[in-house]
């Protein structure tokens, strides 16, 4: 791959299909991902059909959504699907743990628990927040982890 990109790269259009292959991948899908955004990071759009490829690969899953968070994760959004897809996981613990502070369904409750939601019905809902994220991370991990 890294000589068909040495050779024809300027050719070669990156797409969300080609991405997701390699998110995938659970032999050597990181190693292809970071070749790939190494040589047309900006041509490539992180969408949400990737990231949970990538929550849902079980050798690779938690490193490929680290991974991609360092290169792009200001334009990453995290979506009930990628959830699911790391609950899923047998990692799904340390994968939910990564992608919880930037689930667009907590940032979305959230921003109306803060902007909408005064005194204690305001604490309410953060200790709901709080609920779900410890019962999203319980049942990734099987139910062993205590969380808040």
């Amino acid at each position: 791959m890294e000589l068909l990109l040495d050779r024809k790269g300027h050719e070669i259009k990156i797409t969300e299909k080609v991405m997701q292959k390699a998110a995938e991948n659970e032999d050597c899908g990181l190693p292809i991902m970071k070749l790939l955004m190494s040589r047309k990071i900006d041509e490539i759009k992180i969408t949400s059909k990737i990231m949970e490829s990538a929550a849902g690969n079980w050798s690779d899953g938690a490193e490929m959504i680290r991974y991609l968070f360092e290169q792009k994760g200001d334009k990453i959004w995290i979506t009930p699907r990628v959830l699911q897809a790391a609950l899923r996981n047998p990692d799904g613990a340390e994968i939910v743990q990564l992608l919880y502070p930037r689930s667009y369904l907590i940032q979305k409750i959230m921003r109306r628990s803060r902007y909408q939601r005064q005194g204690r019905d305001a604490r309410k809902w953060d200790k709901w927040i709080k609920r779900l994220y410890g019962t999203a991370l319980q049942a990734a991990s099987g139910g062993k982890t205590k969380t808040m």
